[in-house]
């Protein structure tokens, strides 16, 4: 899971001294992407000081190794991933040079951010209608290490519409930030940018595709849920763009893009 967060860590000062002298952090980037990483230890007692904050990005196949020193009562780490394929492994190091397992477990920090296009006018020939990729700068250091997925596609239509789903590419149009004339969602609280100008993408690869049911002079509304799939999480600047094309017949459609965020 892309968010990942420690126990809380004792450390309390005792007669002999703290149990342990420093907190060893080891990144491995599984995947054939960069994976960018924001990690932050704080104290969870107290006022909460933060004594370990990161931002840095990983390379394909790439390892990261951190120490810090064990200097606070009650501590926990909190690690937010943009790759899926990212591990981390955490240990406390005593006086003995041991190393003891600190457990590491998932946390559920999830939206739904979508955009919407409506009255497009739909031909055989493929169009690109709406297209997400991650914010060039960020506002908050936990959007720099979100991860980011396709979570699903709404078509309205009267007529057999074909989708696809294209990671990467050359896309026309432009990317803005949120808020969209359409859907009001402040800047920093998404990681993504949206193309809702976009009509063609030259190259990428076809990740996801389909086709919709249409009934002529009715329209029919096609519900197209990927998170039962297996789609490759939005890597470091590849777009994410949907695609669609007439089967039988010119068409007016309405669209809905989702993305889902984890961070």
């Amino acid at each position: 899971m892309p968010v990942l967060t420690t126990e809380v860590v004792a450390n309390v000062p005792q007669t002999e001294g703290r149990r342990y002298s420093q907190y060893s952090i080891i990144l491995v980037n599984n995947s054939g992407y960069s994976a960018n990483v924001y990690l932050v230890g704080f104290s969870v007692a107290g006022a909460k000081d933060i004594f370990a904050q990161e931002t840095f990005t990983m390379p394909p196949n790439g390892v990261s190794i951190f120490n810090y020193p064990a200097l606070i009562d009650f501590a926990q780490f909190i690690f937010y991933e943009s790759m899926n394929r990212v591990t981390v492994q955490m240990f406390a190091i005593n006086e003995n040079n041991d190393y003891i397992d600190i457990p590491i477990s998932p946390s559920v920090a999830r939206r739904i951010t979508s955009d919407f296009r409506e009255n497009i006018l739909l031909t055989a020939a493929e169009q690109a209608v709406l297209s997400y990729r991650r914010v060039p700068s960020f506002t908050l250091p936990e959007q720099f290490g979100a991860a980011l997925y396709a979570q699903g596609v709404e078509i309205i239509s009267s007529l057999p519409v074909r989708y696809r789903i294209i990671q990467g590419g050359t896309i026309d149009g432009s990317f803005q930030f949120f808020p969209t004339p359409t859907t009001a969602i402040p800047a920093d609280h998404t990681a993504l940018q949206v193309n809702f100008t976009c009509t063609t993408v030259i190259g990428g690869e076809v990740v996801f595709e389909g086709q919709t049911y249409g009934a002529s002079e009715a329209y029919f509304n096609a519900i197209i849920p990927f998170e039962d799939n297996t789609l490759a999480n939005l890597p470091e600047e590849q777009p994410l763009t949907l695609v669609v094309s007439a089967m039988d017949g010119p068409d007016q459609i309405f669209v809905t893009f989702r993305m889902l965020e984890e961070w």
